[in-house]
């Protein structure tokens, strides 16, 4: 989460809305097909809920787009102009086979 725990969390709380109501579109969109075999009741159709679970979840993807682009440009803020020497020896180096 980038130390951005209240976004990382309404991100992770929009995508499970969004897949509860998928998974509740699907069940009932199940249960009325099968329910459909044995009777010549019209069928009712629930698409709404798994129009609303896509879109919770394309929100919760579109916000960590946002999230993750503004953490690299922060990022690239912070990062050093020039560095100041060469980097570090590796002291641990493995032995060759």
């Amino acid at each position: 989460m980038g130390g951005r725990i209240v976004a990382g969390s309404g991100q992770l709380l929009l995508s499970l809305i969004g897949f509860a109501l998928v998974i509740y579109w699907f069940l009932r969109t199940m249960q009325e097909y099968y329910s459909l075999i044995s009777s010549d009741a019209t069928p009712v159709s629930y698409a709404k809920f798994g129009l609303a679970g896509l879109l919770f979840f394309a929100a919760a993807w579109l916000w960590s787009l946002l999230t993750s682009i503004s953490m690299i440009r922060q990022a690239k803020e912070q990062e050093p102009k020039n560095p100041s020497g060469p980097p570090p020896r590796i002291a641990d180096v493995p032995p060759k086979i």
